[in-house]
């Protein structure tokens, strides 16, 4: 029997060192009488406060019987820590009390929680087979398992519950025996990132059998292997190497895997760069000319035809792009040589070159005609003179052989501007009649630019 030492007041319990027992015991106490009658109330609580009574499914509390009230037996049913509290009240109506600390120890010793296998498993991405967890040789009596979280595992109260393939998650083990002792472990399921294959997207040589070097050395992954394949090119050297030497245009592959079996692709084009041609056109004097600048330039299907623009203007005439892609080219009026101007084009990966377009503009040859037949059948009907749009005033009086005008214009010939040619009515001076003139010879003075005059005669055969 255990003479517990009584102190002056309750409230040293804390400062006081506990006393040890083990789950199970059966233990008596007393303490010593004082002097006269008095009476005992033992008690056991699980707080240092001492306001919440132990069950009894924790510890038993008897007393041995008449004359030994001042005596306990305990049995101590549940490890922890507990206030073992004594109330003694006199005869005299005077009352003391005190409390002693216990700590319930097991009877065995304490469980040890162990998770076979590294403290971090790393699967791949791709890994849709699940893994387990192996808590199995975790030590102690009659062990309960608790895996925490519990997402992703098929049993979180097994010791070897089955990883469904999820997030990286860290799982805390915690293992109990049957007398409520723990330990706790951890072990760290990591989901590897997926490999990413990386490529330039598209890439340009200057000739179809140029030789490049593809890069795919900005792929991730862990542990990755490379693989180039392409149905149109030919990789010469590289073809298991994060860069790949190729020839030929077309589109090449990139596969890569990593330590897990993840596989990723991605693709490069290996095009041409884009080649604007030189072109050379011709017109005639005050004709503007409609110009494909496209036709000698390559590829043509990758070209942008919203692209196209004029960078350098020409010196002697104007340039403008058309709704489709044709640049129409209009000379000064009178002017006649030779003209340019660079336009530049892109592709739909802007890409761009520039050419340079020549534009000879030509004088018409000057020729007047001897005779013409106004007589409907569409041929040779005008007295059409040719050459004269190099010329700003063209004036022409026309007579017959009396000296009569039959003809005046003060713009002579077609175009803009212009009055036309002669078809053979009479539009001033005296004849007989109404309507056409008559067959004959009739005179003429060409006036042009208001200085150089022509004077001849034609012949007009109805």
């Amino acid at each position: 029997m255990m003479i517990l030492v009584w102190s002056l007041s309750v409230t040293f319990v804390a400062a006081q060192q506990a006393y040890r027992v083990l789950r199970g015991s059966v233990k008596e106490y007393k303490v010593d009488k004082p002097a006269g009658e008095s009476s005992y109330l033992w008690q056991i609580f699980t707080d240092v406060s001492l306001t919440t009574p132990a069950t009894s499914d924790r510890v038993e509390l008897n007393l041995p019987g008449p004359g030994r009230e001042n005596e306990v037996r305990v049995n101590w049913k549940t490890i922890g820590s507990y206030y073992l509290l004594v109330s003694v009240t006199g005869d005299n109506g005077c009352s003391n009390r005190m409390a002693w600390p216990f700590i319930v120890d097991p009877t065995s010793e304490p469980p040890i929680a162990k998770i076979l296998g590294a403290p971090v498993i790393t699967i791949g991405n791709c890994n849709t087979s699940e893994i387990t967890l192996d808590a199995s040789t975790s030590s102690g009596n009659q062990l309960i398992y608790n895996w925490s979280p519990s997402v992703y595992l098929d049993d979180a109260s097994s010791s070897k519950p089955k990883f469904l393939p999820g997030k990286s998650t860290r799982y805390l083990l915690t293992v109990t025996d049957i007398e409520g002792q723990k330990d706790t472990t951890s072990v760290l399921v990591s989901i590897a990132d997926a490999p990413l294959a990386v490529t330039d997207k598209n890439v340009f040589v200057n000739s179809p059998n140029e030789t490049i070097l593809l890069n795919g050395a900005k792929s991730t992954g862990t542990g990755l292997t490379y693989l180039w394949l392409s149905n149109e090119g030919i990789i010469v050297d590289g073809e298991t190497k994060p860069t790949a030497l190729v020839s030929g245009l077309g589109t090449y592959y990139l596969n890569i895997t990593d330590q897990f079996g993840c596989i990723s692709r991605d693709s490069v084009n290996v095009g041409l760069y884009i080649q604007a041609g030189d072109d050379t056109i011709s017109t005639r004097i005050n004709e503007k000319v409609a110009i494909n600048v496209l036709r000698n330039d390559k590829p043509r299907n990758s070209i942008n035809l919203s692209s196209i623009s004029i960078v350098t203007l020409p010196l002697h005439g104007n340039a403008s792009v058309s709704a489709d892609s044709v640049i129409t080219y209009t000379p000064d009026q009178y002017y006649t040589g030779q003209d340019d101007f660079v336009y530049q084009v892109c592709d739909y990966f802007e890409n761009c070159d520039q050419a340079k377009v020549l534009v000879l503009i030509n004088d018409l040859p000057f020729f007047i005609p001897e005779a013409f037949s106004p007589n409907g059948d569409g041929i040779n009907d005008q007295f059409e003179i040719k050459g004269l749009a190099k010329y700003q005033t063209v004036e022409m009086e026309i007579f017959n052989r009396w000296g009569n005008i039959v003809f005046q214009s003060k713009n002579y010939g077609n175009g803009p501007g212009k009055e036309g040619f002669w078809d053979g009515t009479a539009k001033n001076g005296v004849r007989i009649g109404s309507g056409p003139v008559a067959s004959g010879t009739y005179y003429f003075i060409l006036t042009l630019n208001g200085n150089e005059k022509i004077s001849r005669s034609i012949y007009l055969d109805r």
